[in-house]
């Protein structure tokens, strides 16, 4: 997308904003995994900015790690971690509801979509992952979330295509642009 993709805006809003709006309702506090040029808009969203020190451009495995690290310093007795990318500005509003249901303390739910592709980006982490992923950032190699899940207990909750769409590039951000056209104003 040529820029940090919080930032693309849709809709007249940066793509951040809409997901921070879909997920303030369903989380006690919210952080933004991002640079240092995020924490102006972090303060007006209400959210934390997550420093991504030490592993910064060690991809999403990096920020995952990050995000269970501020949340065990953050959030007092939270066993889990609600990971959710910036590009997927249509998230359901029962989102933590349905990954939490039935969700065991160690185990991580990743959501799914219909054709049975997980996206593990999106998901309810276990705070108790922080060190199987701290090794595998320290190990290196291949460093995909995907792997790391073979080290973790964890199950899908399948969600509609619709639910998961996120915006990689000009095309899907012109598909994202008249879904948001074609909704009916919100109350």
């Amino acid at each position: 997308m040529g820029r940090d993709k919080a930032l693309v805006g849709l809709g007249g809003r940066p793509l951040v904003s809409r997901v921070v709006e879909r997920l303030a309702p369903q989380c006690a506090k919210m952080g933004i995994n991002g640079p240092e040029e995020l924490r102006e808009l972090a303060s007006s969203l209400e959210t934390d900015l997550i420093d991504e020190a030490p592993f910064l451009g060690m991809g999403p495995l990096a920020g995952i790690r990050a995000a269970i690290g501020w949340a065990r310093g953050t959030t007092p007795g939270a066993s889990h971690v609600l990971i959710a990318p910036v590009d997927m500005p249509f998230l359901p509003g029962n989102l933590v509801a349905r990954l939490s249901d039935g969700l065991g303390p160690d185990e991580a739910a990743i959501a799914t979509s219909t054709d049975g592709r997980a996206v593990p980006v999106l998901g309810l982490w276990p705070l108790g992952a922080l060190e199987p992923i701290e090794c595998a950032l320290r190990e290196g190699g291949d460093l995909s979330v995907r792997r790391l899940l073979g080290r973790i207990e964890w199950r899908g909750v399948v969600f509609p295509a619709a639910d998961l769409a996120d915006v990689n590039d000009p095309a899907a951000l012109a598909v994202a642009e008249a879904r948001i056209a074609a909704a009916p104003p919100r109350p």
